[in-house]
């Protein structure tokens, strides 16, 4: 795990990240487990918030789900 790499996923999910940081952060993907599950989740959380309608999910559930996955805690 890079953890540099790993403090750009919020960038690489708002879309704020050049290109060649862009392909960096994909690659760093294939190899750290633990930035593809979180993605995974904040993308999840993205669809529900949409499917509610209200924006994006409670808060503080974003801080709690981000502590858990880097605690290697369950949700």
């Amino acid at each position: 795990m890079n953890e540099e790499l790993c403090q750009e996923i919020v960038h690489y999910l708002r879309n704020q990240l050049d290109e060649k940081e862009r392909i960096a952060f994909k690659k760093h993907l294939n190899h750290c487990p633990t930035c593809s599950e979180e993605i995974k989740v904040l993308q999840k959380i993205g669809e529900a918030g949409k499917r509610r309608g209200k924006g994006g999910p409670p808060s503080g559930m974003k801080k709690r789900v981000f502590h858990s996955i880097h605690n290697g805690q369950d949700l």
